[in-house]
C-alpha cells in the first residue's frame, strides 16, 4: 500500500482509539492484517452503531455524551478517499 505515512499513521490511531474507547472493561481488541484488508474490532457491550451514519461528522449514538467528539471515523473514511485518489 502507497500512502502518506502521516495520514496513515492518523488513519490507524482513530481506529484504535475508537476501538479502546466503545469496549468494555477487560475487552479484548483484534486487529487483522491481510493483503487486502486492515480491521480494527472489539468486543463491546454497546449496541452496533448506524450504518447509514457512522461516517457522518458528529455522529454519536443517542445518549452518548462523553466519548469523543464523533469525528474519528470520519476523518478516517476521508483518508480512504484521498489515498484512493477519490
Amino acid at each position: 500500500m502507497q500512502a502518506n505515512p502521516t495520514l496513515l499513521e492518523n488513519l490507524i490511531n482513530n481506529l484504535i482509539v475508537n476501538a479502546v474507547r466503545h469496549n468494555r472493561q477487560d475487552g479484548q481488541i483484534r486487529i487483522t492484517v491481510t493483503k487486502e484488508h486492515f480491521t480494527v474490532s472489539n468486543t463491546s457491550s454497546e449496541p452496533a452503531l448506524d450504518q447509514r451514519l457512522i461516517f457522518n461528522r458528529f455522529y454519536k449514538p443517542s445518549g452518548e455524551d462523553s466519548k469523543g467528539n464523533g469525528l474519528g471515523l470520519a476523518i478516517v473514511k476521508s483518508i480512504c478517499l484521498y489515498t484512493a485518489g477519490k
